[in-house]
């Protein structure tokens, strides 16, 4: 081998390795992302969960309230 050829074959190696690590990168900022997605997203929903179990809880509140009253009615 000749020293050039030894040289191209280095170069092309950095060149690979250059192109996977930028891959690498891209793919790891799209994951990134889709995850703060998600998070948002399940964020909402657990909002939403938090907020019919408030309610539930107030009218199951309000009937407890209601039978008590009809019982010291009678």
């Amino acid at each position: 081998m000749k020293k050039t050829e030894i040289n191209r074959f280095n170069f092309r190696n950095q060149y690979l390795a250059a192109i996977f690590l930028m891959t690498a990168v891209f793919l790891v900022a799209i994951a990134s992302v889709f995850i703060s997605i998600e998070r948002y997203y399940v964020d909402q929903s657990s909002k939403a969960a938090l907020i019919k179990l408030e309610t539930f809880q107030k009218r199951y509140q309000a009937k407890r309230i209601n039978t008590e009253y009809l019982y010291q009615l009678l």
